[in-house]
């Protein structure tokens, strides 16, 4: 960064009528940035050439503090305060630094900062007049500052991809890794070394250590798969289990890809895995109580049958028998096969003696009705 102090300020002195023509001069100037911020660096005018140099209208931006353009670094190391301090000290102070436009992209900017008093000689803000040199330096032969900034900022960007990356990686419990066949180490990501219980420094790894944590039920069977895919080079999607340093037992879903050289032949292996415990805890869980539901199902159909009580059970929508006991078939005189699909609201006994009046009160109120009634067939 430049920093020269140039020729002093000056004192706001001229009638309004010249006021106005300067102002009129000044807003319309496109190829320079030129505005006055007061003493808090509160922007008061803003011209043409400033919106266009910084993308922001005048409606956006008068009002609110100029260093909304500085980055910040700069904001951190006192640049903005320094550069105003400088500028009421000495009358007028011009800097060089980089800068930022409204979407975000840096510009390198010629500034100069010029006091201005009232006749009392209090100071009442700052002449600013801002020019955007990064043409400039492209062209010229010291280039060093623009490589330096377009490379901090791509180290800026990249570091914020990883982040995002990482980020991504821990919500989803999904860990990347890449392994080199030639030397046989493997970099494993810090969500990677989280899912098999490792130190997030322990990032170099190697196949043989990989394997030592496959669940030994689960080895041989990953190993072939493994070797398989890698010679036809397919595409490899497996469940597997690993067991930590701890004992603890965790289910993966890994998927693995290839990079080949020249000759076609694979010099890396790649890939994710996917820590689906929870999900498989839950299928487990979920067949346990399908289990218990189906033995609970069979015992009490079991004690239906062998109950010496006529059990029967309709469909309340068809009417149709759905089950009958074999004392429910005795009681008429049938089996429980002639029981079954006839439609109660057929049984002319049920008409008769009122039950088929109960039954539909009992799908409506769930009221319990018990009566004593002559049970007629009909086969």
């Amino acid at each position: 960064m430049k920093n020269t102090p140039v020729s002093p300020g000056y004192i706001l002195s001229y009638d309004n009528c010249a006021e106005n023509h300067f102002h009129t001069f000044v807003s319309n100037i496109n190829n320079h940035a030129i505005f006055f911020v007061n003493t808090c660096g509160l922007v008061n005018t803003w011209n043409k050439g400033a919106n266009h140099l910084t993308g922001y209208n005048a409606d956006e931006i008068i009002g609110k503090p100029i260093s909304l353009i500085y980055t910040k670094k700069d904001l951190q190391n006192g640049v903005f305060d320094l550069n105003l301090a400088r500028a009421k000290e000495q009358g007028s102070f011009e800097s060089e630094g980089w800068r930022i436009k409204k979407e975000g992209t840096l510009f390198l900017a010629n500034f100069i900062y010029t006091a201005t008093f009232n006749k009392q000689h209090e100071l009442t803000g700052y002449v600013v007049i801002v020019k955007d040199i990064s043409d400039q330096r492209k062209n010229g032969n010291d280039q060093s500052l623009l490589v330096t900034e377009e490379i901090r900022q791509a180290e800026d960007k990249l570091k914020h991809s990883e982040t995002r990356l990482r980020q991504a990686q821990a919500i989803a419990h999904l860990g990347s890794w890449e392994l080199n066949l030639e030397t046989g180490i493997s970099l494993w990501s810090e969500e990677a070394l989280r899912i098999y219980g490792l130190p997030k420094e322990d990032c170099k790894q190697s196949y043989e250590l990989w394997l030592s944590f496959i669940h030994p039920d689960d080895r041989d069977r990953v190993i072939q798969t493994i070797n398989e895919a890698q010679a036809s080079l397919n595409h490899l999607d497996f469940f597997h289990r690993i067991v930590r340093r701890n004992g603890e037992v965790r289910h993966l879903h890994t998927g693995v890809r290839f990079d080949l050289n020249k000759e076609g032949k694979p010099v890396a292996r790649y890939g994710v895995s996917h820590d689906v415990t929870e999900m498989k805890e839950a299928e487990e869980s979920l067949k346990e109580s399908e289990r218990i539901s189906k033995e609970l199902l069979a015992f009490h159909q079991k004690l239906i049958d062998a109950s010496t009580m006529g059990i029967f059970s309709y469909d309340a929508n068809t009417g149709k028998c759905l089950s009958a006991n074999i004392a429910a078939a005795k009681i008429i005189g049938g089996t429980p096969e002639q029981l079954l699909n006839q439609n109660f609201r057929h049984i002319q006994s049920w008409k008769e003696y009122g039950l088929l009046k109960d039954a539909e009160d009992t799908l409506l109120s769930g009221k319990i009705h018990q009566d004593e009634i002559h049970f007629i067939t009909s086969f």
